[in-house]
């Protein structure tokens, strides 16, 4: 029985497609690059560029999927040995103040970097490409970010695989036989 998609799963599978769609296009920037620096003598010189640009955002779009699996680091060690009442507590906490900093910083802060170099005009050397649109990738993967937050809070559960559960899961064990005295 499949279960019913909620608004989180769509955008997660969206931001997705999108990420992997960017990164095909990083792999073919710099695959691009890579051939004509050395087939035809000579780097083109917008490749190195938009390949930092492109892998910029594919990075904080991959993040901000990351954050809403729970792929980001942790303090499992002590998640793992609390109560269940105290994981929700921590959980709900460790939410809010991830929520305050993506609030201040990426939000706040992407937005007004992103708005003074629309201000200034700024554009990259080598394509010539608006630089906020480049800055812009902090305040959007920001809001990515307090969307699967939201969802945080209203599942506050978190994936409870300590270390040495997740050493057994990614290795399987061989049935082992007692030696035979013969």
């Amino acid at each position: 029985m499949e279960s019913k998609k909620t608004f989180f799963d769509r955008l997660a599978v969206v931001l997705g497609v999108i990420a992997a769609t960017l990164f095909g296009i990083l792999v073919l920037n710099v695959l691009w690059g890579v051939f004509s620096r050395y087939v035809l003598g000579e780097q083109s010189r917008w490749t190195e560029e938009v390949a930092i640009y492109l892998f910029v955002w594919v990075s904080l779009l991959g993040g901000s999927l990351a954050y809403r699996e729970h792929g980001h680091l942790g303090f499992d060690y002590f998640y793992s040995r609390m109560h269940i009442e105290a994981k929700t507590v921590a959980a709900l906490f460790g939410t809010a103040v991830v929520s305050v900093f993506l609030l201040i910083v990426f939000v706040g802060g992407g937005t007004a970097l992103a708005h003074r170099a629309y201000i200034t005009g700024q554009v990259s050397p080598a394509v010539g490409f608006p630089i906020w649109v480049y800055y812009a990738g902090i305040p959007v993967t920001g809001i990515f970010f307090l969307i699967f937050s939201v969802e945080h809070f209203l599942r506050p559960e978190r994936p409870d695989i300590s270390a040495d559960k997740a050493a057994e899961a990614a290795v399987p064990v061989a049935p082992t036989r007692e030696p035979s005295d013969k």
